[in-house]
C-alpha cells in the first residue's frame, strides 16, 4: 500500500513497513511542512493578477498555502482576489503591495476579507468563507481600527 497525504498539510502518513531506507528524509520532508505551518514566511510577489496559493504534498515543497504569514508585494492596478484552498486553515496576510488597492482573501467559492494597502490581517477558513480573527495592523505595527470601532469608542 502507497503512502497517502494529509488534507490540510499535506504531511506524508507512510504504510508500514514503506521506505524502509528511506524513512528518515520522508519524516525529515513531514517536520519541515509542521515548520513552515507553525512559524513559515512566505513572500508572493503578485503579478497584476488574481493569485491562487499554491499547494502540494509534502515532498514537492511548491505550497505557499502552508505557511504561516504570507507577505505579497507586487504593483497593482486595481483590487485583486488571494484564493486560499478549500479547507480549515489560518493565515497572517500582509499586504505590502503597491498602488493604493486592496486584496480580498476568500476561498473559490466564499466572500472574503478585504485586506487593505499596507495592513496585516489574521484570516482563517472554515472551508467556504474566511473571516478575520486580529484587528488590522499597519505595515508600522499600528492597530489600525475601522470606522465602525471607531464610532464606538
Amino acid at each position: 500500500m502507497a503512502s497517502t497525504y494529509t488534507t490540510k498539510l499535506r504531511l506524508e502518513l507512510q504504510t508500514d513497513g514503506e521506505n524502509s531506507s528511506t524513512w528518515g528524509q520522508k519524516a525529515n520532508d513531514v517536520y519541515e511542512r509542521l515548520e513552515l505551518a507553525i512559524a513559515g514566511y512566505t513572500a508572493i510577489a503578485m503579478s497584476d493578477a488574481n493569485t491562487t496559493l499554491s499547494t502540494g504534498n509534502s515532498e514537492t515543497g511548491d505550497d505557499q498555502a502552508s505557511s504561516n504569514v504570507i507577505k505579497l508585494t507586487g504593483t497593482l492596478t486595481a483590487n485583486r482576489n488571494i484564493v486560499v484552498p478549500s479547507y480549515a486553515g489560518k493565515w497572517i496576510f500582509w499586504n505590502a503591495t503597491t498602488g493604493g488597492f486592496s486584496l480580498v482573501v476568500k476561498t473559490s467559492a466564499g466572500t472574503g476579507v478585504t485586506l487593505a494597502n499596507a495592513k496585516i490581517q489574521g484570516i482563517f477558513s472554515d472551508a467556504s468563507e474566511t473571516y478575520a480573527f486580529t484587528p488590522p495592523i499597519s505595515s508600522a505595527g499600528v492597530i489600525a481600527l475601522d470606522t465602525e470601532l471607531d464610532a464606538i469608542a
